[in-house]
């Protein structure tokens, strides 16, 4: 069925928002290291490619335009907004994650694992989530993640 169903996605205008881009795009690198730390799914892309590839951009806009085609039965679409996407540019070949400025940890985190993981699996979705949405400071989360594989 996935087979069969086109995502066309539309990306709006950039906002020039530099401090919450560089805070952003910190806790995105600084998160993904600890999800891939311990990780025991096949890795696509690792913590230094996304240092070296990744760019955060904010968007006024982002939608999604599902559609369902089927021969010999009607072309049937639907349309959402999303609060994160990610996309390749052709000239930089870097890959971007656009978010809009209410952006939701969930949508970052399923559009950061299906690049970082090969086959994610649905909890990785959760567990990234939970570690970007987190106030807790990186060091803090590492020593207590240490802890917990220990016992």
């Amino acid at each position: 069925m996935s087979t069969r169903v086109f995502p066309e996605w539309r990306i709006g205008n950039p906002i020039h928002l530099e401090k919450e881009v560089e805070m952003l795009n910190k806790l995105v690198l600084e998160r993904c290291r600890l999800f891939l730390h311990n990780n025991n799914e096949e890795v696509a892309h690792d913590a230094r490619w996304l240092e070296n590839n990744l760019r955060v951009s904010y968007v006024d806009t982002i939608r999604v335009k599902n559609t369902l085609k089927h021969e010999g039965y009607r072309t049937i679409s639907h349309q959402q907004n999303k609060t994160a996407a990610m996309a390749k540019d052709t000239m930089t070949k870097q890959t971007i994650l656009y978010v809009t400025q209410k952006f939701s940890y969930y949508d970052v985190s399923v559009g950061l694992v299906t690049i970082i993981l090969r086959r994610p699996k649905p909890h990785s979705y959760l567990l990234l989530e939970s570690l970007l949405s987190t106030g807790i400071p990186f060091h803090t989360i590492l020593g207590l993640f240490d802890l917990l594989i220990g016992f």
